[in-house]
């Protein structure tokens, strides 16, 4: 019975689109009372607070559901501080060390006074630590890391710091305003305006370095941007979407591949896909064209970059980039399926200048004009599932290798037989399968090399499988570990010695700083641990 038949097929492939729900968001008021918010971002320290940028200058904090009365930090002029707001300037972003729990260190970006210019500014990323107070900064820990001049023009000053799944920090900056790039910055490598760069901030005294790895040598990561109002990693994929606000006609999202740093976006010869100087026939061989964009008119004028969506309360919105407009306050929900992008309408938040994630990725907008901070998912904490054991670090002088052992016994014997040199505890792992925030713990696997007697750690079966093939000896599971940040963890870095085929690892973002002066190559974030 044919007819029946495609009857029943019909019948089921309804079914099946009918249990995929259409992306949708309902906006749910949460804080109100702020001053002209711009920014709202976590601490990853497994205390649920949220902290929200007020443009004049001062940090907030969102404790329990409630805004402090006391500012985390107050750098406005009416403090005394340093920034310059109105307008486009202002205190502009916000970002925490990957390593606060250990350091207490985050950064901020924010518009000075520039002598002789009382339009435009000089744009500053400055370092801070937490006082005793954990809702306490301490005002006196101000180190300058980096400032750009920004003459004559108030606008189109970037702002936003993010620290990337490398552990370094990224910093977004617009091309020094006015109309149509009049400095030129966006195609000019040697300006910092216009980029997105990328610097190592792990230094002991302060200011920065450039890591070994950027394109240029220098601190540019990307190029070719106006006005980068926002940039955010994909939890999972480590991808980076930027959102770059255009000039006369058309708005853009750029996506990025880790490590793919060096891209051209192609402004100010292009806006979007489309030509802007010249207005017609332009080439630039090589440049990187938006993933997607959008025009002028109902759906806005000014693109605000958000979130690929990892949370675990929406579905209907689960893998979708999360992104929306300024001036039109409209949100989309973007979804690439089989190399076609999808947007759908999924909420409106007037004056929208920002969008935030919190420590288990679910999502807010912030309403500049009104002051609210509003949630776009509902709310959701888990905590730690499993049993967190101690990681211990020991020393050997004779071969300079070091030990990691989860294993209180290994730790108190080797020093007294066999020249070991006991450095303490060094972070905690799991001691079998179990969670943090929502994100799954995978085994971290030991092995030993006779002829060598060194040690080594990996998250990766495959290379845990291949290894013995070279002469190594698995040793089995030494304790779980994150491989992607979970809430209240800190990033365990691995480096490598060429040479002696030593490697090393560590919590300790200064050590991995001064290490690779020594000749270490950084080989990036080997997971995630709980602090010791």
């Amino acid at each position: 019975m044919p007819g029946l038949a495609a009857a029943l097929t019909a019948l089921a492939l309804a079914f099946a689109a009918a249990a995929v729900a259409a992306p949708s968001i309902t906006v749910q008021p949460f804080i109100t009372g702020l001053a002209s918010p711009l920014e709202v971002s976590h601490a990853n320290d497994g205390s649920g607070r949220l902290f929200v940028v007020e443009q004049g200058g001062r940090v907030r904090i969102v404790k329990n559901g409630a805004l402090l009365a006391t500012p985390f930090l107050d750098i406005s002029a009416a403090a005394g501080g340093p920034v310059k707001a109105g307008g486009e300037q202002g205190l502009l972003g916000l970002a925490f060390h990957p390593g606060y729990l250990l350091n207490g260190r985050f950064f901020v970006f924010y518009t000075r006074a520039l002598q002789g210019d009382s339009v435009g500014s000089e744009l500053v990323v400055a370092r801070y630590t937490r006082a005793p107070n954990p809702d306490l900064a301490d005002p006196a820990s101000a180190s300058i890391v980096l400032t750009i001049p920004h003459p004559a023009q108030a606008n189109h000053n970037g702002g936003r710091l993010v620290f990337g799944p490398d552990g370094y920090l990224y910093i977004g900056v617009g091309d020094g305003g006015g109309g149509g790039d009049p400095f030129h910055a966006g195609q000019n490598l040697a300006d910092l305006r216009g980029k997105i760069l990328r610097i190592d901030v792990d230094g002991a005294s302060g200011g920065y370095t450039n890591p070994r790895t950027n394109p240029f040598g220098s601190p540019v990561w990307d190029y070719g941007l106006r006005n980068p109002w926002k940039f955010s990693f994909d939890r999972t994929t480590a991808n980076l979407w930027i959102a770059d606000v255009g000039q006369n006609a058309w708005e853009e999202i750029d996506v990025e591949s880790p490590g793919a740093g060096g891209r051209n976006y192609g402004w100010n010869v292009y806006e979007g896909t489309h030509c802007f100087q010249p207005s017609t026939g332009c080439s630039l061989p090589g440049h990187t064209p938006p993933v997607f964009e959008y025009a002028h008119g109902a759906d806005g004028f000014s693109v605000t970059g958000g979130y690929l969506y990892r949370g675990a309360t929406n579905a209907s919105v689960a893998g979708h980039y999360i992104y929306g407009d300024y001036v039109s306050g409209r949100i989309w929900a973007a979804l690439n399926s089989g190399g076609t992008w999808s947007q759908t309408l999924v909420a409106t938040v007037a004056d929208l200048s920002s969008f935030g994630e919190d420590e288990f990725g679910e999502l807010y907008a912030i309403d500049l004009g009104a002051g609210d901070l509003v949630r776009l998912t509902p709310a959701n904490a888990p905590g730690l599932a499993g049993t967190a054991v101690t990681r211990y670090r020991l020393y050997n002088p004779a071969t300079q290798e070091h030990l990691y052992t989860t294993d209180a016994n290994e730790n108190a014997t080797l020093p007294a037989c066999c020249g070991w040199q006991a450095e303490g505890a060094s972070s905690r792992v799991l001691a079998g399968a179990g969670s943090a925030g929502g994100v799954d713990a995978t085994p971290y696997y030991r092995l030993y090399h006779p002829s060598s007697h060194v040690h080594h750690w990996t998250t990766d079966p495959n290379e845990y499988n291949v290894l013995p093939g070279f002469g190594w000896m698995q040793e089995g599971i030494d304790g779980y570990v994150f491989p992607r940040v979970a809430s209240g963890t800190v990033p365990l870095y691995r480096l490598y010695l060429p040479g002696n085929g030593q490697h090393l690892w560590t919590t300790d973002a200064n050590e991995r700083h001064v290490q690779q002066q020594g000749g270490w190559l950084d080989e990036g974030i080997a997971g995630y641990v709980l602090p010791p």
